[in-house]
């Protein structure tokens, strides 16, 4: 049954992805045709060792390729102008990580190529994307008890990159990047360290079109408002607690934040979250410093700060908080993060998937569902 749970959570993430790719990729009243590019890269890098306890894994230097395609932007819609005409892309990229213990990583996402510098003959890009990976070797008890890191064959997969594009002519590009790929499940079945790669990968892109349409100028009559927007959105997941092959515990987690931009596509916020885990407190329970208490205090809150990118209907959400009610500090770091995409359903409500971590380590996937007014 949990096997099958995790299986609907990956479709069901899969799946909200594609529709963010689809709503990025849509044009209300298209002026400009869309040119398309495809590529590849090579890449070779290292295991980052966020933690002592994985030591024995790091040892081998990963090497990989990846293949993708992109749709150029030209300015068909206000958010395409505000962010530079970025390049909307999937990628499937695969992963030797020179170690029999974790094995190989193949993996889907969807992404946006932000062009930080335009030039005739050069770009400069910063590229963001999600999607799910698949791992060829994970934890099992019995014959890979080492692998502390990735203990399901399906994960999360998020990644980023600054990256060079040198222009040999119109149509042919040669590329260099560095690249940060993170793997990790979001604790729903442990153990789940997480895997983080940094990269150098080296490649071309080719643009299949022969001629590419000017870009639109931007329309200067945007205007920022200027008022304060409040936020309420109800977070839920499930996560499994130690030891490793234990029940699965739902969480809730309600959050209310203020928001306010400072441009037309960004905004800071600050709020508090409010943590109801059963998965802390059976942890709690099974402290053996904190025998004898039959009823644990495991509720915990947290105060934020953040920032929010819109960009069309899909937004990325990154905040910083720091718990101010805790009264067991044995259940983690005084300080987490959470980075998620919301995908606004209208001007007001709101889907979407956030992943919560201590100081990089993954503690939960939360699901969640708000409003925004």
């Amino acid at each position: 049954m949990n096997k099958k749970i995790f299986i609907w959570s990956a479709s069901t993430i899969f799946l909200f992805f594609c529709l963010i790719f689809k709503a990025n990729s849509q044009t209300q009243e298209t002026t400009k045709p869309y040119t398309y590019t495809v590529g590849g890269n090579v890449f070779k890098g290292f295991i980052m060792k966020h933690d002592e306890i994985i030591g024995h894994l790091v040892q081998g230097h990963p090497t990989g390729f990846e293949l993708f395609i992109n749709k150029n932007t030209y300015g068909n819609k206000d958010w395409e102008h505000r962010f530079n005409y970025p390049d909307i892309g999937v990628s499937l990229t695969y992963f030797d990580l020179k170690n029999e213990t974790i094995g190989k990583v193949i993996s889907a996402t969807s992404y946006l190529d932000f062009y930080l510098r335009r030039k005739r003959k050069s770009n400069v890009i910063l590229k963001i994307g999600t999607g799910l990976a698949y791992n060829t070797n994970p934890y099992n008890r019995e014959t890979n008890n080492k692998n502390n890191v990735i203990s399901s064959r399906l994960s999360f997969a998020l990644q980023g990159r600054i990256g060079y594009h040198f222009k040999l002519n119109d149509r042919l590009k040669l590329t260099s990047s560095l690249t940060l790929s993170h793997f990790s499940n979001g604790a729903f079945r442990l153990p789940n360290k997480g895997i983080n790669i940094v990269s150098a990968n080296f490649g071309t892109s080719y643009k299949l079109e022969r001629t590419s349409p000017e870009l639109s100028p931007e329309n200067n009559q945007t205007t920022i408002s200027s008022e304060i927007k409040y936020n309420i959105n109800l977070s839920a997941g499930v996560k499994e607690v130690i030891p490793v092959g234990s029940k699965k515990y739902p969480f809730f987690t309600l959050s209310m934040y203020a928001d306010k931009k400072i441009n037309t596509q960004s905004a800071l916020n600050l709020g508090m979250d409010f943590f109801y885990s059963l998965a802390v407190k059976q942890e709690v329970k099974t402290d053996r410093d904190l025998a004898g208490d039959d009823n644990p205090d495991f509720k915990q809150v947290g105060l934020v700060v953040g920032h929010e990118l819109f960009v069309s209907k899909i937004s990325l959400l990154t905040q910083l908080g720091i718990y101010v009610y805790k009264p067991y500090k044995s259940t983690g770091q005084p300080i987490y993060q959470r980075y998620g995409l919301k995908y606004y359903l209208n001007n007001k409500y709101y889907a979407g998937v956030l992943l919560k971590a201590h100081l990089g380590v993954a503690d939960n996937v939360e699901w969640t569902f708000g409003i925004r007014f």
